[in-house]
């Protein structure tokens, strides 16, 4: 730990060693603390189990799967039971791009090497901690962000601190921590090979590794390609070289050999994936490229796509959070022409990696991130970018000379920090709402699973109860009654089969925060339920209290 934040205690008593180390390199410190005080207080409040939510929950099953069969092919868990498909959900129903077919055989879209970290911690660990995967990686992640400030920018401890709380505070990557989201295993390795890169003591084994990583990190997230080849073309045109015709000269490429073992390293397991996916599914960028790509034509635009990742998009339907919007002190980044030049070596290959990376990434995504809080393609390069604007700010602080630029430069940091925390604190009320409801429909579900004679009754839902359900999806059969299915042949249809399978009942859920179109779905499907039932309809008492309603719907033995 000592000589990765390159400090020299040798000789010193232990504890004259770790006081010292404390002093020097604070921000460290307090940063780690403070992540490690947050994800407590979280926790405390929510289960891990609840970041097996939303689009985590498929990238579970995807992992479970593939742990259990050895494959990549999807294989409904219910279909026992639902052996017509009936009851599947609608985020795998073929209505979003989460599943696709290829060659006869549906597959998941999400990245086959995140399934396969997944699966394994599947195989050694108890499910119930697989939420500490997005942790992990996060801390990683700081830890490599610190780094970059204190040893490569040499920023003092008040700007690294202050980077640290826009880092995990003021960007979606502590959102998207407290899901099980591959983005945040991609940016976190990612960070890893540029910190390895930037070492001032570097190796070949250091370099093989940093392209091993940014290979991996492409497999999760194909959109690291841009930063990483652009990455390779500033590390090579800082090489001190003029930048005349020989600048693409094989011999000056082959004398820059960090570049070219970081490059083709990175290029070896760029043609893998191709060949991986062009082989198993006929789609080299990856199945899920193409089944987004093709799904929306509006979100599919260019002009679309551009502007809602750097800036947003505002429909009140489906808001999208953009970079700047989310983060708007980088705004500061418009000072660049006057204080670039200021800049050391390594901050403008940081700087212009991040702007360019962003730049890029925003005019070939295949769509607009689907909304949420925050842009998660862009994640990759969010602590370039901040590392960008902590290097500007200390200019504005300390060297720039020209009294109005700098006013004017910190009353735009002063403004938009203070709106980039607001934001967060907004954005936080919001993922405690989805953190409360994920938290709320597992706990229930579990206390179905606790009571003896209701522990292998259905659920029957019109919303997607899957999306949110966590481990407890794969503890009895959870439907959906989606709103393109016929009810009636539904209920017909699900009451069949608890004939066949020898049950009593069905059990029917409610929530109380129905809109007005899913409140008369569910109040069809339960006059439909009433119609079939042998006795009247009962809310079962120990789940009375919440948001989420489930009621005993018993099972008429006359077809």
């Amino acid at each position: 730990m000592l000589r990765l934040i390159g400090i020299d205690l040798e000789g010193k008593a232990a504890h004259l060693q770790t006081v010292t180390l404390i002093k020097k390199e604070w921000a460290f410190s307090v940063v780690l603390l403070l992540l490690a005080g947050w994800f407590a207080v979280v926790f405390s409040d929510y289960p891990l189990t609840s970041s097996l939510r939303a689009d985590g929950s498929i990238k579970y099953e995807k992992g479970l799967q593939w742990a259990q069969t050895g494959s990549f092919y999807y294989s409904y868990p219910q279909s026992e039971f639902d052996p017509q498909e009936r009851g599947i959900a609608h985020h795998l129903s073929g209505a979003m791009p989460h599943l696709t077919e290829y060659n006869k055989e549906r597959v998941i879209t999400y990245p086959e090497s995140f399934a396969i970290l997944v699966g394994l911690w599947h195989e050694i660990l108890p499910d119930r901690t697989i939420g500490l995967i997005s942790v992990l990686f996060l801390i990683i992640e700081v830890l490599a962000f610190l780094w970059i400030a204190r040893k490569v920018l040499m920023l003092d401890n008040r700007l690294t601190f202050l980077g640290g709380l826009l880092l995990l505070f003021c960007s979606p990557h502590y959102i998207f921590t407290l899901q099980l989201q591959e983005v945040v295993m991609a940016s976190s390795l990612f960070s890893v090979a540029v910190v390895l890169l930037l070492k001032r003591e570097s190796s070949y084994g250091h370099w093989v590794l940093a392209g091993l990583l940014a290979a991996l990190a492409f497999s999760v997230r194909q959109e690291v390609v841009f930063p990483a080849l652009i990455l390779c073309v500033l590390l090579y045109l800082d090489a001190g070289e003029p930048l005349d015709r020989t600048v693409f000269s094989p011999a000056r490429l082959l004398r820059n050999k960090k570049v070219l073992v970081f490059g083709l390293t990175f290029l070896a397991g760029f043609a893998f994936y191709l060949w991986y996916n062009w082989i198993l599914y006929d789609a080299p960028l990856g199945s899920r490229y193409y089944a987004v790509k093709e799904l929306d034509p509006e979100i599919s635009s260019g002009w679309h796509i551009f502007k809602s990742i750097l800036v947003g998009h505002f429909d009140p339907a489906r808001p999208v959070l953009g970079l700047l919007a989310q983060m708007p002190f980088l705004l500061l980044l418009l000072a660049l022409p006057f204080w670039f030049r200021h800049l050391n070596r390594e901050a403008r290959i940081i700087l212009s990696l991040g702007i360019l990376s962003a730049f890029v990434i925003a005019l070939a995504s295949p769509n607009d991130s689907w909304g949420g809080w925050g842009q998660r393609f862009t994640m990759v390069v969010h602590g370039p970018l901040i590392l960008g604007f902590l290097a500007l700010l200390e200019i504005a602080r300390n060297q720039e000379e020209r009294k109005w630029l700098q006013l004017s430069a910190l009353l735009l940091v002063f403004v938009t920090l203070g709106g980039a925390f607001w934001l967060a604190r907004f954005g936080w009320k919001l993922e405690k709402e989805n953190l409360r409801y994920s938290t709320e429909i597992q706990s229930d579900l579990a206390s179905l699973n606790s009571q003896a004679q209701l522990s292998d009754v259905p659920v029957l839902s019109t919303t997607d109860l899957y999306y949110w359900a966590g481990l407890e999806y794969y503890d009895r059969p959870i439907l959906q009654a989606r709103a393109s299915s016929d009810l009636q042949a539904d209920v017909e249809y699900y009451f069949d089969r608890l004939r066949e399978k020898k049950l009593c009942c069905l059990i029917l859920h409610q929530s109380k925060i129905y809109r007005p179109q899913e409140q008369e779905r569910y109040a069809k499907l339960r006059k439909l339920l009433e119609a079939k039932s042998s006795d009247r309809i009962q809310s079962i008492p120990e789940l009375e209290k919440g948001t989420e309603q489930f009621y005993l719907v018993p099972l008429n033995s006359r077809p």
